[in-house]
C-alpha cells in the first residue's frame, strides 16, 4: 500500500519550526510583499550581470518519508551561482535593513535548498548565502557559510520531521472528517421543490471543476442545497475545502 503524499513548500516546512509570533499578517503586509518582490527582481538582474552562471528562481524539490506519509517539499531558490573556487552558492534574498541580523528561518530556507541541490546534482556541499537587500535590491547585510551535504541533509530531515508531526495529525483529522461526511444524511425529511436539482448542479460542478450559476426564489433552501452536496464532495476527496460566502447582512 502506497503512502499518502503530502505536498508542502519549503517555507511552510520551515515555518512549522520557525513560526512567526502573530497569527495574522501585520499591517502593511501586502505593501511589504510587493516591495520584497521588486527587490528580489532587482537583485536577480544584478546577479545575472555580475555573477558566474547566475540562475534565478530555480525549482528544487525533495521527499521525506515517515511510516505514515511521504512529504514532498518543493520551492524555488532565489539565486544559484558559482564563486571563484567553483563552489555553488545558494542565495536566499530577503528584504531587510542595514546590519539586519541573520534570522534563523532565513538560514533554514537556504539550507533546505542547499540540501535539495546537493541531492539532485550529487554535490559534496554548497555555500549558503542569506542576502538582505533594500527596496532597490541593493545589499545591506550578507551572511555566508560553507555547508557540507551531510549537514544540510540533517537540517532537512530535522525540519521535515517536525512538519510531519503536524501533517500526520491533519491526515488523521481528515480521515475522521471524511468518515463523518460519508455517513452524513440530508438534514431534513425530504427536498423542497427545485432543491434536489439545485444540489445536483452544485455536486456536478465541484466534481467536474466547473462554475455553477443558479437563480432561485426565496424559500427553496439554497443554503442547504449548496452546503450539503459540497460537504459530500469534500468527504469524497473531490475538493480540499469548502468556503461559503454570502452577502446577507445577518
Amino acid at each position: 500500500m502506497s503512502l499518502p503524499i503530502v505536498r508542502a513548500s519549503v517555507r511552510q516546512v520551515v515555518e512549522t519550526t520557525y513560526h512567526d509570533s502573530d497569527l495574522s499578517p501585520a499591517a502593511g503586509a501586502a505593501k511589504r510583499m510587493r516591495e520584497g518582490a521588486a527587490a528580489h527582481q532587482s537583485r536577480q538582474k544584478e546577479g545575472a550581470r555580475h555573477e558566474t552562471a547566475y540562475r534565478a528562481e530555480q525549482a528544487l524539490s525533495a521527499d521525506y518519508e515517515t511510516d505514515t506519509l511521504t512529504l514532498h517539499v518543493s520551492g524555488r531558490a532565489d539565486g544559484l551561482f558559482l564563486c571563484e573556487d567553483g563552489t555553488t552558492v545558494v542565495e536566499e534574498i530577503k528584504l531587510g535593513a542595514k546590519d539586519n541580523p541573520l534570522i534563523p528561518a532565513h538560514r533554514a530556507q537556504a539550507a533546505m535548498y542547499g540540501h535539495m541541490l546537493c541531492a539532485r546534482d550529487g554535490l559534496s556541499g554548497v555555500r549558503l548565502r542569506v542576502l538582505y537587500v533594500d527596496e532597490q535590491g541593493e545589499g545591506v547585510a550578507c551572511y555566508e557559510e560553507n555547508a557540507a551535504a551531510q549537514a544540510l541533509e540533517e537540517i532537512f530531515k530535522t525540519l521535515c520531521a517536525a512538519a510531519c508531526i503536524w501533517e500526520e495529525k491533519m491526515l488523521a483529522r481528515r480521515r475522521a472528517r471524511d468518515a463523518s461526511l460519508d455517513a452524513l444524511p440530508f438534514p431534513y425529511d425530504g427536498y423542497r421543490a427545485g432543491q434536489r436539482r439545485f444540489a445536483a448542479g452544485v455536486y456536478v460542478a465541484i466534481r467536474d471543476r466547473k462554475r455553477f450559476f443558479a437563480q432561485a426564489s426565496t424559500g427553496i433552501g439554497k443554503t442547504m442545497a449548496a452546503l450539503y452536496p459540497a460537504l459530500r464532495a469534500l468527504g469524497e476527496g473531490k475538493c480540499s475545502r469548502v468556503l461559503y460566502l454570502t452577502a446577507r447582512t445577518t
